[in-house]
């Protein structure tokens, strides 16, 4: 049984309350295995933090690419739209690119152009990101000569 106790009748300061305190191990901070677990804890709160972080920038910069690439794409389509009927049928089978050097570019366009109808051929676009061998979208048109 403790010397300190409600029933004693002892009084903080009093020669017999320090006295009956000399009994109980002294508190003076931390012990090493208190220190390492908080540093261990800290550490992993830290690195879940960084790792969040590093996925939500990836993602933000793949979202910027997809954004990209859509106005590339419609960009294309307008352009394919103010050709000719024969023009646009000769397009079948290029590939454009969003830089001038196709080595640079990170962005593609597949153009396909089959014919539906007399007059009339379906244009189809395919956007792929060359990085990651992934077609990222597909748009398709209709175009009767006029």
């Amino acid at each position: 049984m403790s010397k300190i106790s409600a029933d004693a009748g002892l009084r903080p300061g009093s020669a017999a309350w320090q006295e009956a305190g000399a009994a109980l191990p002294a508190q003076r901070g931390f012990t090493t295995l208190e220190a390492a677990v908080a540093s261990v804890m800290l550490a992993v709160t830290f690195l879940a933090m960084a790792g969040t972080f590093s996925s939500g920038m990836g993602a933000a910069a793949r979202a910027k690419a997809y954004d990209r690439g859509a106005v590339f794409l419609e960009e294309t389509m307008s352009s394919i739209a103010g050709q000719t009927f024969d023009a646009a049928v000769a397009m079948n089978g290029n590939r454009i690119f969003n830089t001038p050097s196709p080595a640079n570019a990170s962005q593609r366009i597949d153009i396909a152009v089959t014919p539906v109808a007399t007059n009339l051929v379906a244009i189809s676009a395919e956007l792929w990101d060359i990085r990651r061998g992934q077609r990222v979208a597909r748009l398709s048109t209709l175009r009767c000569r006029r």
